[in-house]
């Protein structure tokens, strides 16, 4: 299914539109990590969301880095929606009204 994903050529990110060159290495081959640049199968509906890991729909072709960034970017904004939502963020309840600390700087 990924391999059919991956096959046309030229191939380009469904992210950012930019050419994906298949001959940069995709995995870990003796100690050197995969280029930023490499191509990867990105769910355009998340798994953890809803998204069919298998539906061919749903699957696009991505620079590594690209997909690396949507993820960050996702993870971002869910931490900010927890943080209005008053969760606890990194382990810390959040405050409300927070008081001010007596005889700190103004």
């Amino acid at each position: 299914m990924f391999r059919a994903v991956l096959a046309p050529d030229p191939l380009f990110c469904g992210l950012c539109g930019g050419w994906i060159d298949k001959r940069l290495p995709r995995i870990t081959i003796r100690g050197v990590p995969p280029h930023p640049m490499s191509a990867v199968v990105d769910h355009i509906v998340e798994v953890d969301r809803g998204g069919d890991p298998l539906d061919p729909a749903n699957l696009q072709p991505s620079h590594r880095v690209c997909n690396e960034i949507k993820e960050a970017r996702r993870r971002t904004l869910a931490a900010v929606i927890r943080h209005d939502a008053g969760e606890l963020i990194y382990g810390q309840p959040m405050r409300r009204n927070p008081k001010p600390i007596i005889g700190a700087d103004p």
